[in-house]
């Protein structure tokens, strides 16, 4: 049996040994404040660590090869929710509208804590799901139908069950032809990566025959390879999301016409995703339930209380994704490049874009011009970052920076270097308060 074989089989062993630790730690350990949750999340990140060590050092050759560690990245996402959910259960300390919904205020039976953390349509590329989630999954709470009686529902099976003991009228959707266009959506976009994605790939770029391609047809060939290379992330959240919908997981609700939504376990939004404007709103749309963890259990957790999250927080964020991503250098170049895209771009949003407004919020002609520039540039940002993201090695990476002139790097920093040498209060004084 090869080495990546005995990896592998021991991984369930291992999955269930960290959810194990997880329940008893967040059982008696939950009383000594934030301690625990903090433990918790150290000590499931160091595990992960420790896989990715293994896949990248002892047993898979290339960062090509396919492996499960996917399942142990989401497995840290479910575990340490839920350790901060028991917390704030306990906790004396104001929570925010979210911590108050997803809270925990007992810890609950081993084999229900079981099923969540193995529920099979989200164990192996995710998406994410939280605990309350999947509580009003199973009592079926999650379909109940009293709270909006005057809309007229399409599309449901309506039902009466016993949730908390007490008698619902439930109204359970169709999901298969919703479940169903996920499904084709996925195979869509992984046939596209798979005709398209050789051609396309960053690799190509590296080669010595393209020695003699001008630097500006290499940065356009690379912004197709960034599109191509998501596809294949696109076909695998799509196929997720299907899944989830097909089990009923997916159901959030009705739209005012009755017609059931689908979208609690949605993981991207494509559009919004290849028209940000900004990279922050490139990744409110890229991977949405791990950006979601990120931001409520890491972003606003390292953040001391009384406080607005900064820069700070927002680095540690990026690098704690990185390491949740794996070891290859690659994976801090995007991330921490990431990190520092997005607080250029809040510099811009902060010192340019009030020039480009009337008194009443509206915006000037000349606008228009910046929104169009926003979003070329966010996307030349988000391809350039994402060639390290998919080669990995260091110096591939940079050999790959090089043969583009730097572009990324060079839009990234000028307005963070332009804001230090107090450009912006020269351009825009009033906006710098």
């Amino acid at each position: 049996m090869s080495l990546t074989n005995d990896a592998d089989s021991q991984r369930p062993t291992l999955d269930t040994a960290s959810s194990l630790f997880n329940y008893v730690a967040s059982k008696y350990l939950r009383h000594q404040g934030r301690l625990m949750p903090w433990i918790i999340t150290v000590v499931t990140m160091i595990h992960l660590v420790w896989l990715h060590a293994g896949r990248q050092f002892f047993y898979i050759t290339s960062p090509e090869v396919i492996e499960i560690t996917g399942t142990s990245m989401v497995l840290v996402m479910k575990l340490s929710a839920y350790a901060w959910n028991v917390h704030d259960g306990i906790t004396k300390e104001e929570l925010t509208p979210y911590q108050e919904e997803k809270k925990l205020s007992e810890v609950p039976p081993l084999l229900e804590y079981l099923g969540f953390v193995f529920y099979f349509p989200g164990l192996m590329v995710g998406p994410s799901i939280e605990y309350m989630d999947y509580r009003k999954f199973t009592d079926l709470s999650m379909f109940s139908a009293d709270a909006d009686k005057l809309v007229k529902r399409r599309e449901t099976e309506e039902k009466r069950v016993s949730v908390d003991g007490k008698m619902q009228r439930i109204e359970i959707p169709n999901s298969k032809r919703t479940a169903a266009k996920s499904l084709l959506l996925g195979v869509f976009f992984f046939g596209i990566f798979g005709a398209l994605g050789p051609k396309f790939s960053y690799n190509q770029v590296l080669k010595s025959s393209w020695d003699d391609t001008s630097v500006l047809y290499r940065i356009l060939f690379i912004q197709l390879s960034g599109i191509i290379s998501r596809c294949q992330f696109y076909g695998a959240w799509c196929l997720s999301e299907g899944s989830c919908i097909l089990s009923g997981l997916g159901f959030n609700g009705f739209n005012q016409e009755g017609y059931p939504i689908f979208e609690r376990c949605k993981n991207i939004d494509i559009y919004r995703i290849e028209t940000a404007d900004n990279m922050r709103t490139f990744f409110d749309g890229w991977n949405k339930n791990t950006n979601r963890w990120l931001r409520q259990y890491i972003y606003l957790r390292v953040t001391p209380k009384g406080r607005k999250p900064g820069f700070i927080s927002s680095q540690i964020t990026f690098v704690v994704s990185s390491l949740w991503h794996g070891l290859f250098p690659g994976y801090l170049l995007a991330f921490v490049g990431s990190g520092f895209g997005v607080f250029s771009a809040q510099l811009m949003r902060r010192y340019v874009r009030p020039l480009l407004l009337n008194g009443d919020g509206s915006g000037k002609g000349v606008k228009v011009v910046y929104d169009v520039m926003g979003k070329i540039t966010t996307l030349f940002i988000v391809n350039y970052l994402a060639s390290s993201f998919m080669l990995l090695d260091f110096g591939t990476c940079v050999f790959l920076f090089s043969r583009v002139g730097l572009y990324g790097h060079v839009l990234i920093l000028f307005p963070i270097l332009f804001d230090l040498a107090d450009g912006f209060k020269c351009v825009a004084p009033s906006s710098r308060n």
